[in-house]
């Protein structure tokens, strides 16, 4: 962009932009706010002079005196003009030295691990040497960096081992600060400091906690003809809880909720709610924070004509003992009946071999007679 001048009054003059080499934004402006200042001192010099335009019976002297002031004060506003004109041209340049962070809350989550930007400008090369970062939450220091290293002798214990300045990028300008492992107690005000060779700058920007609620746990209790749902989950920060039944009307006012922090730091909702059987019903959990949603519907159906459900039911522990009675009756009587097979074969066994001698000594006996004869 090249810089023009026109006359706008007597004595002063207006910057005109013509399309040319282009400055910085931050430049234009403040060399527009530089001539501009100089218009509005020659105007007020000007409105001086007149207030003090000699009165008929001046001196001649000093006539000459105040015309030769009005001189002076032009030259000087010209001067000091074409000098920044000449400047800028040349290739000169103004620059303003500011940090960059996020204007919008951050969001950190539970477990995970976030990074807090920051960035700086740079020119050139940097001096490793002139680097100064610092981190802050509140009045706890979260990080500093300095003498082209970390320094962490002065971190707060919340913070240990769980930060990281991206040192490879700070040749870039990036002073960002990685934080692992989240926790309830890193929500906050963040602050980051920035001192370079080009200059020094703090910024501060808030960070929220939160955390996806886990998948609800129900219980159910059944009764006759009414069944009792409890609902249970954990989060942050705290959610609203809704119930529909089957015909899709709101039925969350006959629920007793109960909501408190867990030794984590998180909420856990619980929920119960009595209704009728045989029928259909829906809850939606919602964390408004993350824009998360749990709907899920939950059929209850009971059969009268089912025997088995209704002594269960009614007496599931008899149920049970009967069962488990049934089971050692039986692997009594298998033991029974292979104890006594094996006392059979050992008592037979001996009566055979018995029986088998006294044949032979009877033969013998009988061939010995036959043998006299």
């Amino acid at each position: 962009m090249v810089i023009y001048m026109s006359s706008c009054a007597p004595g002063c003059w207006s910057p005109v932009l013509r399309s040319g080499p282009a400055f910085p934004q931050h430049e234009q402006k403040l060399f527009v706010g530089i001539l501009l200042l100089s218009c509005q001192q020659d105007q007020d010099r000007e409105t001086q002079q007149v207030d003090e335009t000699p009165h008929p019976g001046a001196t001649s002297t000093q006539v000459t005196q105040v015309e030769h002031g009005e001189t002076d004060m032009n030259f000087s506003s010209s001067l000091v003009a074409s000098a920044v004109i000449i400047w800028l041209s040349c290739g000169g340049s103004i620059s303003v030295f500011e940090i960059t962070v996020p204007r919008e809350p951050q969001v950190a989550i539970f477990g995970c691990s976030m990074v807090l930007l920051c960035s700086f400008p740079v020119k050139g090369p940097p001096d490793y040497n002139s680097i100064i970062i610092t981190w802050q939450r509140d009045l706890k220091v979260v990080h500093s960096f300095y003498y082209n290293q970390d320094q962490l002798a002065q971190q707060s214990s919340h913070y240990i081992n769980r930060t990281t300045l991206y040192h490879s990028q700070l040749a870039s300008g990036n002073a960002s600060l990685r934080l692992d492992h989240v926790t309830p107690d890193d929500s906050g005000n963040y602050t980051c400091s920035v001192t370079t060779e080009l200059g020094s700058q703090k910024k501060t920007f808030p960070v929220k906690f939160a955390a996806f609620y886990t998948e609800p746990q129900v219980q159910l209790t059944m009764s006759h003809q009414t069944v009792q749902l409890l609902l249970t989950s954990q989060g942050y920060p705290e959610a609203s809880l809704q119930w529909l039944d089957d015909k899709g009307q709101d039925v969350t006012n006959e629920t007793v909720t109960q909501i408190k922090k867990d030794d984590r730091g998180l909420y856990a909702v619980s929920s119960t709610l009595i209704q009728k059987a045989n029928k259909t019903l829906t809850f939606i959990l919602t964390n408004k924070m993350l824009n998360q949603e749990i709907r899920r519907e939950l059929g209850v159906y009971l059969e009268p004509e089912d025997v088995s459900f209704r002594c269960q039911q009614t007496n599931p522990g008899l149920y049970v003992l009967l069962t488990l009675g049934g089971v050692m009756l039986v692997f009594l009587l298998l033991i029974f009946l292979k104890f006594c097979s094996s006392k059979a074969k050992r008592f037979l066994t001996p009566q055979n071999g018995h029986r088998d001698k006294s044949k032979t000594s009877e033969n013998l006996e009988a061939a010995h007679l036959q043998g006299h004869l």
